[in-house]
């Protein structure tokens, strides 16, 4: 999830700015994992004061390994991250 703060409400601003949907919800492990094996899942990323844009690139749930965009930072989360440091 994402909690409230100026992190937060900044990355949804950009997003919708950059005319990318969001959708605040939540969604459980298993749907996380479905949108993986269907190859929906595209990239993720954290957000915080501290952290800002922080990359994911494994998760691990229930013995089954989710690798994100080859374990490398995604053009997003990079276009995120650097609008918000620029």
């Amino acid at each position: 999830s994402i909690l409230e703060g100026i992190t937060r409400d900044s990355t949804i601003h950009l997003l919708k700015d950059w005319g990318i949907p969001v959708v605040e919800k939540r969604i459980s492990v298993e749907e996380l994992y479905e949108a993986y094996t269907k190859g929906q899942l595209e990239e993720a990323f954290g957000t915080g004061t501290a952290a800002v844009i922080s990359p994911v690139g494994d998760l691990n749930w229930n013995g089954h390994q989710m690798i994100l965009n080859g374990e490398k930072t995604g053009p997003l989360t990079t276009k995120l991250y650097e609008t918000m440091t620029g």
